[in-house]
């Protein structure tokens, strides 16, 4: 079992899609069953042993400076700022914490709901690989999208606006519905 003790959050999106929620709180803020989604991930990262978390933040970084500060329960958290967050995407406030993600980091985006479950199935992973957790690609899919080998590993990551017709193995349209094909990848080795 790996043992991680430090996590990276990307959380410098502007949300436009959840506009106008994220007029005044960023996106990992909105509430999901009347708790932060950067407080389910992080609850999730002290049930797993996680102690230390690097927020990357950007758009109203300062409000999750504000309502986190330093620490969270029994976690140290510190900061990392993407100033160009307008003109960039995730990979980029990742990139901002590479020297963190060398060392051995759980890397979680900042907006999605995750639970201790699936950090701990991650955990149990040989050591001797990165792993990247992922949903299927689907309709409402809208970012990167990992292409992955017979063996589940990542061969090329692509950033994905629109469907893919170059890919009629994984994805195909029909009536102007994307459906998936179901022996599409895994999300890692089980």
């Amino acid at each position: 079992m790996t043992e991680l003790r430090h996590a990276v959050i990307l959380a410098a999106g502007m949300g436009s899609r959840l506009k106008p929620i994220t007029d005044h709180v960023p996106k990992c803020l909105t509430e999901v069953n009347g708790k932060p989604i950067l407080y389910h991930e992080m609850d999730a990262l002290i049930e797993c042993g996680v102690e230390v978390v690097t927020i990357v933040v950007g758009f109203k970084g300062d409000v999750i400076r504000d309502r986190i500060g330093s620490s969270y329960k029994s976690l140290h958290v510190e900061y990392r700022v993407n100033e160009i967050y307008a003109d960039t995407n995730s990979m980029y406030s990742a990139w901002i914490a590479r020297d963190i993600l060398e060392r051995g980091a759980y890397l979680i985006e900042g907006d999605v709901v995750i639970g201790p479950d699936v950090l701990k199935r991650a955990a149990d992973q040989p050591v001797d690989r990165t792993l990247w957790l992922a949903d299927r690609f689907g309709p409402d899919s809208d970012g990167s999208m990992s292409i992955t080998d017979a063996e589940d590993r990542i061969q090329e990551i692509r950033i994905v606006r629109d469907g893919l017709d170059a890919y009629p193995d994984n994805i195909f349209k029909s009536a102007g519905i994307l459906k998936i094909q179901p022996d599409y990848g895994k999300a890692f080795s089980q």
